[in-house]
């Protein structure tokens, strides 16, 4: 996804320098390039995410894997409206903010998920060590 839209990119850049425009951007406030890097960075982060989920030991790490590609898939049709639409990054209609919405809600829910099974097991650790430290009535 990230490869096409970097040659729609190129395509579009191409258009636009044949009719004497930027070609950084598509329109009035179109910026060309976000949806190729919302797409781009998704291909860093994933495996990063999985690495660390990985070396925490987490118990769902695919469930939580699925949610984050969701928030990316979410987020790159946020880029692409914004782009489509004319507006700037931050220039947001309803139906983008929704798209963006998702997008975070789908990055916070697995936030939430490694959080919780990180407290439960620092909660679960805590108490199989106290179980394990012996007390003796007599000393102090």
């Amino acid at each position: 996804v990230s490869c096409g839209l970097g040659f729609m990119t190129t395509i579009l850049g191409e258009i636009n320098i044949a009719n004497g425009r930027s070609p950084e951007t598509w329109g009035r406030a179109r910026v060309l390039k976000y949806p190729h890097g919302a797409a781009l960075h998704a291909i860093q982060t994933l495996p990063i995410v999985a690495a660390l989920l990985r070396w925490m030991l987490v118990s769902n790490a695919a469930t939580i894997l699925q949610q984050l590609t969701l928030s990316h898939v979410f987020f790159l049709c946020y880029a692409i409206w914004q782009t489509l639409r004319g507006r700037s990054r931050i220039d947001v209609d309803v139906f983008g903010g929704a798209l963006l919405i998702v997008s975070i809600l789908f990055l916070i829910l697995p936030i939430g998920a490694v959080l919780l099974e990180l407290i439960s097991k620092a909660g679960r650790s805590r108490s199989i060590a106290s179980h394990r430290i012996p007390h003796s009535k007599g000393s102090q």
